[in-house]
């Protein structure tokens, strides 16, 4: 095998295989702390993120009522009403009483 800078890696040799369990255990030594930081960190983003819903969700529930029109009624004056298309509640129930 070549070294040096006629080899293909350079200076550098490959590293020796190791299973995925070796290296979480590795980079934990390297690490101290590294993932009760993480966990801290990404518990205090949800309890705010909780804390915000709740306080938009105690604001969505103080409006107040739309204050939308009365349905609309209409008008059937007879000998008046020349609209056949658009019959009322009391037109269709003639029509199905004769």
């Amino acid at each position: 095998m070549l070294l040096g800078n006629h080899s293909p890696w350079g200076s550098l040799r490959p590293a020796p295989p190791k299973s995925n369990a070796e290296r979480q255990r590795e980079f934990r030594e390297r690490n101290p702390g590294y993932y009760g930081r993480l966990h801290r960190k990404r518990k205090a983003e949800m309890l705010a993120l909780l804390a915000q819903r709740a306080s938009a969700e105690v604001v969505v529930a103080k409006r107040e009522p739309l204050m939308l029109p009365a349905p609309v009624e209409t008008i059937e004056i007879p000998g008046m009403t020349t609209i056949q298309a658009i019959p009322t509640r009391e037109a269709i129930a003639r029509l199905k009483g004769e």
